[in-house]
């Protein structure tokens, strides 16, 4: 059976390297195929070598992400872990879920607007990794962007640890 990896670098033996956000089957024909067209029917194998099930992970990606952008504590609530641990690069500070989830709350009440582009996801055996640029609007008019990338861990389908790390405005570092 092929093994399959994604947003891997892959050397092609003939040249034609792929794009670094595509399927490579490693084993036995080196075929590529694009971001958006996975192997069906086979497994997905992460960097360490653990089957990857996409689905569950990608659901609550999709769900913190909404939750998030429409500043939504409930909705966040349901989706962390009693025990949730956050931690930013801007502070270096673990915060528990209580923390989290007024951070998740004052995005609402502190803009007008929150939105995201450029939103990418990589699934792991235990998580995901995501990538985003978020844009706000304040209740002045002024607009920011932050660019974010987190790493959360997910069991039994509910967030145990984010690590956020973020680049950009400073003022909006800690607020998303």
């Amino acid at each position: 059976m092929p093994l399959w990896l994604r947003n891997v670098t892959a050397i092609d033996p003939l040249g034609a390297n792929p794009p670094a956000d595509c399927w490579v089957e490693v084993a036995p024909t080196g075929a590529v195929r694009g971001p958006d067209d996975p192997p069906t029917g086979q497994p997905t194998i992460d960097g360490a070598g653990a089957e990857v099930e996409l689905a569950p992970h990608a659901a609550v990606a999709e769900a913190l992400l909404a939750a998030i952008v429409a500043g939504d504590r409930e909705a966040a609530d349901r989706l962390y872990a009693e025990d949730l641990v956050v931690w930013h690069n801007h502070d270096g500070l673990d915060r528990d879920k209580a923390e989290s989830l007024e951070l998740i709350a004052s995005l609402k009440r502190d803009y007008a607007e929150l939105d995201v582009s450029n939103v990418r996801w990589d699934y792991l055996a235990d998580g995901y990794v995501q990538r985003t640029a978020y844009h706000v609007v304040d209740h002045a008019g002024g607009r920011r962007t932050l660019d974010a990338m987190m790493r959360v861990w997910v069991s039994d389908g509910r967030i145990t640890r984010v690590e956020e790390y973020s680049v950009g405005d400073a003022d909006m570092a800690g607020a998303l």
